[in-house]
C-alpha cells in the first residue's frame, strides 16, 4: 500500500490541510518524501495522524492512548478527521473469500473528545467501508506500515508492551518518546538460536539461516560506506566489525550508529515478522529487499553527523526501493534527497498550521542555498554576532559621510571581522565587492 494523499480537518493546529504524495517519474509512489518546518509547526502531529489513518480506529485507538494529553481536536471544533487515499499494491491481500480492491481506497478516522483520546472516542470515517471489507483495516496480510519517533533507542526507556496486533508495535515509538526499540539485539540472537536449533533439514532452520544471511547482507549494504559491518551474531551478543577488523558490542557503538541501527534492524524485524519479506536481491556492491509499504520517521536526522544526513535518504531507498518513506527533518541534507514535488513545508500563521508543497526539488543545491531558501527561511548561516557586525559595517560603508566616531567604529569592525572571515570569498574586501555588485544589480532591476 502507498499513500496518495491525506487531509487533516481540525486536528490540533490544522484547520484543514491536504498533503499530496506524488508518484515519481516511473509512476511509483515509493521513495523519499520530506516534511520540513520549525519546531512546533506540527510535523510530528502529521506523522501520527497518518499512522492512525493507515491502521484504522481499532489499532489507532491504542496509539492515541500513548500520545500526549493535549486534545487532538482543534479548539472550538466538535471533532477532527484524518482522511487518506490509499493505493493498493500486488502484495496486499483481502480476507478469505473476498477480492482485493485494485482501485484507490478512501479511508480515515474521526476523533472526538475534549482531551486525550480514549478508544471510544475514535471511529472510522464514513467512507471507510472498503478499508474494513478488503483493505488495510481488515487485518489481512499486506498493507504494511511502520512508524518511528525521534528517540530511536536500543536500550533505556520503556519497552513496548507485547500486544496481540503487531500493527500497534510497529508504530509505538512514534507516539511515545519513552519507548525503546529493545527487541533489536534479542531478535538477532533469536535468529541465531533458530538457525541451529534442530535438524539442518528442517524448513524453519533454513528460513532462520536465510533471514540471518539476508539481514547481514542488507545491514552491510547500509553500513559499509561508513566503515562498519555486522560481525559475530551469537547467543552471547551481537558484535559489529570496523574496517580495521576490530569488533565492538552493539551497546558500545556511538549514538549515531545505534540510532541508525535501531531504525534499520527494527524495520527488518517488522518486515520479517509480518511475512512481508518478499524477495531479497543481491548485486555486486549490496542488496535490497522488495517489500512494499509506508514507513514514517520523525526527525530522521536525529543523532546523525552531516555525512550520514546526506546519505540516509539514498541509502534507505537503495535497500528498501519499494518503501514509501515519509520523514520529517530539520536538515538541508535530508531535503536534498527528495525529488520534485516531494518536499512539504509546514508554517505557522496566527496559530494556524499552513502547508506548502513546492513543485521544484533542491537536488544539487548546496546546504547554504537550501537554508537560505524559503524552505528554511534563514537570513544568514553565520553566527548571530558575526552577522550583526557585518550588517553594521555595511551600514557604515553605505553612509555618504561618516563622523570620526563612525570611522573609528568602521575600522574596529573591519579589524575584528578579519580573523573571523578566513574562508575563501569571505574577507571584508570580498564582502564589500559582493555588496557593490548586489547594489548595482538592484539598481538595474529597478529600471526594468
Amino acid at each position: 500500500m502507498y499513500l496518495r494523499s491525506a487531509t487533516l480537518h481540525n486536528i490540533k493546529a490544522f484547520g484543514e490541510a491536504t498533503f499530496e504524495f506524488p508518484a515519481n517519474k516511473d509512476g511509483s509512489r515509493a521513495g523519499w518524501h520530506v516534511i520540513l518546518g520549525r519546531n512546533a509547526a506540527g510535523k510530528s502531529t502529521v506523522l501520527q495522524a497518518l499512522a492512525v489513518a493507515l491502521v484504522g480506529p481499532v489499532v489507532g485507538a491504542e496509539h492515541l492512548r500513548l500520545a500526549d494529553r493535549d486534545a487532538w481536536v482543534r479548539r472550538g471544533a466538535k471533532e477532527g478527521r484524518v482522511q487518506v487515499i490509499l493505493e493498493p499494491t500486488p502484495n496486499d491481500t483481502a480476507p478469505k473469500g473476498r477480492r482485493v480492491r485494485s482501485t484507490p481506497i478512501k479511508a480515515g478516522v474521526v476523533v472526538t473528545g475534549p482531551a486525550g483520546v480514549p478508544p471510544s472516542h475514535l471511529r472510522a470515517e464514513e467512507e471507510s467501508e472498503a478499508a474494513f471489507d478488503r483493505g488495510p483495516y481488515s487485518g489481512a496480510r499486506g498493507w504494511f506500515s511502520a512508524g518511528y519517533g525521534p528517540f530511536r533507542r536500543l536500550t533505556g526507556g520503556q519497552e513496548a508492551e507485547a500486544r496481540r496486533d503487531p500493527r500497534v508495535d510497529r508504530h509505538t515509538s512514534l507516539f511515545s518518546e519513552g519507548v525503546a526499540l529493545t527487541q533489536c539485539e534479542p531478535w538477532l540472537k533469536e535468529l541465531y538460536y533458530r538457525s541451529i536449533d534442530g535438524k539442518p533439514s528442517e524448513q524453519k532452520i533454513k528460513d532462520a539461516r536465510d533471514y540471518l544471511k539476508f539481514v547481514r547482507l542488507l545491514l552491510d549494504t547500509l553500513l559499509a560506506p561508513h566503515g562498519m559491518h555486522l560481525g559475530t551474531v551469537k547467543g552471547e551478543g551481537v558484535l559489529f566489525r570496523d574496517d580495521r577488523k576490530q569488533e565492538v558490542e552493539l551497546s558500545r557503538l556511538s549514538d549515531g550508529f545505534r540510532s541508525f541501527l535501531a531504525l534499520t534492524i527494527d524495520l527488518l524485524r517488522q518486515i520479517i515478522d509480518a511475512d512481508e519479506w518478499g524477495e531479497v536481491r543481491g548485486k555486486k556492491k549490496g542488496a535490497w529487499v522488495d517489500t512494499e509499504g509506508v514507513v514514517l520517521i520523525d526527525e530522521v536526522d536525529s543523532h546523525l553527523h552531516p555525512s550520514w544526513q546526506r546519505m540516509i535518504g539514498p541509502a534507505l531507498c537503495e535497500v528498501f526501493p519499494k518503501i514509501q518513506f515519509i520523514v520529517t527533518s530539520h536538515s538541508p541534507f535530508v531535503a536534498q534527497s527528495a525529488e520534485a514535488g516531494r518536499l512539504t513545508v509546514l508554517e505557522v500563521d496566527n496559530g494556524h498550521a499552513v502547508v506548502r508543497q513546492p513543485e521544484e526539488s533542491v537536488e544539487g543545491w548546496k546546504a547554504d542555498d537550501i537554508l537560505l531558501s524559503p524552505l528554511f527561511g534563514l537570513q544568514s548561516t553565520r553566527d548571530p554576532e558575526t552577522d550583526l557586525w557585518i550588517r553594521r559595517r555595511a551600514d557604515l560603508l553605505g553612509l555618504a559621510e561618516r563622523s570620526p566616531e563612525q570611522e573609528a567604529e568602521l575600522a574596529k569592525l573591519t579589524a575584528d571581522l578579519r580573523p573571523r572571515l578566513r574562508a575563501p570569498g569571505d574577507s571584508p574586501a570580498e564582502l564589500d565587492a559582493d555588496a557593490r555588485i548586489e547594489a548595482y544589480l538592484r539598481s538595474r532591476a529597478g529600471r526594468l
